[in-house]
C-alpha cells in the first residue's frame, strides 16, 4: 500500500437476519474519515460483490461497480463500491459511496471517498465474503487486516 494508507479499511459485519435477507454494517475508514452504514442484502448480492472483486484481482476487468440497492430517498440506505486498478504495481482504489442514517435525507446526507488496498489483500477479502453469508450474527471480515 502507499505510505499513509495503513488506516484504509473496509469492515463488513452481519448484524441482523431474516429468511431470505440479512443486514450488514459496512464501515469504511481512511486516515481522514470513517463512515458506517447498515444495509440490507441477500446471498446473491454478496455473491455479486465477490464475483466483481474477483474480476479485478484476476485482472480480467479494469473497473467494476457494485451497489447494495437503489440510491435516494425512496429506498433503504445503500452503499456502492467502484473498484479500479490504481497503477500497474498491484495497488487498487475503491471509491466508497455511503448514504448516512443521521436523520437527514440520503440524497443529501451521504459521503464518498477512496479506500486503497492491494490485489492480494482484495483477493483474500473477496474469498472471505462467503463467511458473511453464514447464518451467524457477528461474523465480521476486514479488507486490510492481515491474519
Amino acid at each position: 500500500m502507499h505510505e499513509g494508507d495503513v488506516r484504509d479499511n473496509i469492515a463488513i459485519e452481519r448484524i441482523w437476519q431474516d429468511d431470505g435477507f440479512f443486514q450488514i454494517r459496512v464501515t469504511c475508514s481512511v486516515e481522514i474519515i470513517s463512515a458506517s452504514a447498515d444495509v440490507y442484502v441477500d446471498d446473491a448480492l454478496i455473491d455479486e460483490l465477490r464475483d466483481k472483486l474477483e474480476s479485478i484481482t484476476s485482472l480480467s476487468e479494469d473497473e467494476v461497480f457494485w451497489e447494495s440497492g437503489e440510491r435516494g430517498d425512496g429506498s433503504t440506505t445503500s452503499i456502492s463500491f467502484t473498484v479500479s486498478h490504481e497503477d500497474g504495481l498491484g495497488h487498487v482504489r475503491i471509491e466508497a459511496y455511503m448514504e448516512l442514517e443521521d436523520g437527514g435525507s440520503p440524497s443529501r446526507h451521504n459521503c464518498c471517498f477512496y479506500v486503497r488496498t492491494e490485489l492480494g489483500l482484495l483477493a483474500e477479502f473477496s474469498r472471505r465474503l462467503t463467511y458473511i453469508k453464514e447464518m451467524r450474527l457477528g461474523t465480521r471480515i476486514e479488507l486490510n487486516r492481515v491474519g
